[in-house]
């Protein structure tokens, strides 16, 4: 009866753990990082909090080891990335939460409330020339600039986002200071560049 008993906790603990989820990165994977991204320094990027700034969309991969196997060095998917901005005007912004507001003035002009579902709350992405929000949890945040992220690479080994430039910081002499972004899979940390172009 014990041993009976003792066979279906451990059936059950396999099967909890055979669950499909992020895992993280076998040891000696490797991160590959997008170029810096340069930007056009615009009026929009000196009040933090306004909603107003540029979007930029880009790519994380998570790569295998290299060690001579079949897939050493091949893309790995489902594998935990940690991401932070270095800035606080510089937002996290999962791809899947992003949309499009279609009409943005006239449905404003109709309907100007404080309402959290309504479009009036977009932001404004100069350099896409668009009114945008954020859909599901991160339309609920309010004034919240997520600073942060974690999420897995998908079945192409790449972890998509967009991030969401606020406000930027300006150095004693009033040049504009470059905003890093940091991923890790734990085993590997790297960064790349926001630089606003004066």
């Amino acid at each position: 009866m014990l041993k009976s008993a003792a066979l279906a906790v451990i059936g059950a603990s396999l099967l909890v753990g055979c669950a499909p989820g992020p895992i993280a990165a076998p040891y000696g994977s490797s991160l590959v990082m997008p170029e810096d991204i340069e930007f056009g320094f615009d009026t929009a990027y000196s009040a933090a909090g306004d909603l107003t700034g540029g979007l930029f969309y880009t790519y994380i991969g998570v790569l295998g080891p290299d060690d001579g196997s079949a897939f050493g060095g091949e893309p790995l998917n489902g594998i935990q990335v940690e991401i932070t901005s270095g800035w606080t005007g510089a937002y996290l912004i999962a791809e899947k939460a992003v949309r499009v507001v279609d009409d943005y003035e006239a449905a404003c002009s109709e309907n100007p409330s404080g309402d959290p579902e309504d479009p009036c709350l977009a932001w404004f992405d100069t350099e896409g020339q668009e009114f945008i929000e954020f859909a599901g949890d991160y339309s609920e945040l309010g004034g919240f600039g997520p600073t942060y992220m974690s999420a897995p690479t998908d079945n192409r080994g790449l972890l998509a986002l967009y991030i969401f430039v606020d406000s930027v910081s300006t150095d004693s002499t009033g040049e504009a200071v470059n905003i890093p972004i940091f991923a890790s899979i734990g085993s590997e940390t790297q960064s790349f560049q926001l630089a606003a172009i004066l």
